[in-house]
């Protein structure tokens, strides 16, 4: 898969994230079960800015830029549903995945949060569930992040001048990589609250007579927390970045994460 089949999505210029959605309702022992999801997850993340102008071209009808704050991030994710059938101690394949995106800051009627305008996960059940849920979801071959193991001599924990990265790809190539150097630990503040997260529900029509899809929704997040933040210096790069103009590394972080998420809110509704 080449570079140009990777551009990221711009709404002002181009047609639909996604050309087709997976068929099944989310059911117990199906590609994607039912929620409520929880999620546990290790990031590693920088934030930076960009205009303004360009960031506001990649977002849905109905969101509105904020002062140009991004975030990129790579994590690994343990994810659990509630209602599904899989006991994760026999079948973990269902509950582990890799994930790279960036987001960018923005708002709903004056309501603060983050958009996606690409993400890559590495599982297909994630990929879908995504997609049920908003996200903009493609599939990476391999998303893989540094990580660190208390009985490793050398790479026991984090530390000052730790450097880390992580990297998706797609197709035989990296589509996204990061770098971060931890200079300090940090505290939540060093994180950026956006507020909600926005998506974007859109399954279009393959024929006359179906129903198409588009909905701007507001993912249903709850049980938020976080822990172990690390603060320092960082560097992103995804393809399509070129198109952003000029961009201003603003931080990186480590942290973990959890939370829940029970679906997704319509917000409004397009042809």
């Amino acid at each position: 898969m080449g570079r140009d089949s990777q551009r990221i999505y711009r709404f002002d210029s181009a047609p639909a994230i996604v050309s087709s959605g997976h068929p099944l309702e989310p059911a117990p022992g199906g590609l994607v079960e039912p929620g409520p999801w929880h999620y546990g997850a290790d990031y590693i993340g920088v934030y930076f800015k960009a205009e303004r102008e360009t960031l506001q071209a990649l977002l849905p009808k109905g969101l509105q830029v904020g002062d140009g704050t991004c975030l990129a991030y790579v994590c690994e994710i343990i994810s659990y549903s509630e209602n599904g059938s899989h006991d994760a101690n026999q079948d973990p394949e269902r509950t582990q995945y890799g994930e790279a995106a960036y987001g960018i800051g923005c708002s709903f009627k004056g309501n603060p949060g983050i958009y996606f305008p690409l993400m890559w996960v590495d599982k297909v059940w994630s990929l879908a569930r995504g997609w049920f849920n908003g996200y903009a979801k493609r599939y990476a071959e391999k998303v893989i992040m540094t990580k660190f193991h208390p009985l490793n001599p050398y790479m026991v924990s984090a530390r000052e001048d730790s450097e880390l990265s992580g990297y998706a790809s797609s197709g035989g190539e990296k589509v996204f990589s990061l770098r971060v150097k931890l200079l300090k630990r940090g505290e939540k503040a060093d994180l950026v609250n956006f507020g909600a997260t926005y998506g974007l529900r859109r399954f279009p029509r393959t024929s006359e007579g179906q129903v198409q899809v588009n909905e701007l929704v507001e993912v249903q997040k709850y049980n938020a927390r976080t822990s172990d933040v690390w603060s320092g210096e960082g560097k992103v790069w995804f393809s399509g970045i070129e198109e952003m103009g000029e961009l201003n590394m603003v931080r990186g972080v480590m942290y973990r994460s959890g939370f829940s998420i029970s679906g997704a809110k319509v917000l409004t509704t397009g042809d």
